[in-house]
């Protein structure tokens, strides 16, 4: 029997199937990236530039960001989504935070890295690859409950 966690399962499948090639950025790395964006982007982000300004705020939009992607919800859908509320204090937080999901997703994609999220989305469509779960005794660690990117 073998025990995973998730991302130590999405690591070892595409490891077997020839995805591992990207490098991974971890939390920290994670938090710095969007630590860079928001300070450099703080002209267009007049909502969340005093948050920005007494720190923290890059660890909440990086989370903010991964529950977006663990969700399925995409950087569009936030700006739809912001167009359509009646909310004018929410329509401004959906837009800024679309775009720090933009620069982000660009840095990301720029440099080659992989996120948590990303990993998990890519073993997910290499699963039907992998022939060495077949017949084995599967055990997951480390979850509360699947988000959809996670049941894939």
């Amino acid at each position: 029997m073998r025990v995973f966690s998730l991302n130590r399962l999405a690591r070892h499948l595409l490891l077997e199937t020839g995805g591992s090639a990207r490098p991974f950025l971890d939390g920290s790395g994670k938090s710095i990236l969007v630590y860079r964006i928001v300070r450099d982007l703080q002209d267009k982000l007049p909502l969340f530039a005093d948050a920005i300004r007494k720190g923290g705020f890059a660890k909440v939009a990086g989370d903010l960001l991964a529950e977006c992607k663990r969700y399925g919800i995409s950087l569009e859908e936030l700006r739809r989504v912001a167009e359509e509320t009646t909310d004018s204090r929410l329509a401004v937080k959906l837009r800024e935070l679309a775009v720090v999901g933009e620069a982000y997703e660009e840095a990301m994609s720029g440099s080659g890295y992989l996120d948590g999220e990303d990993r998990l989305t890519m073993a997910g469509t290499r699963l039907k690859e992998f022939q060495g779960l077949s017949g084995i005794h599967l055990c997951l660690d480390q979850f509360l409950r699947f988000s959809p990117v996670q049941l894939q």
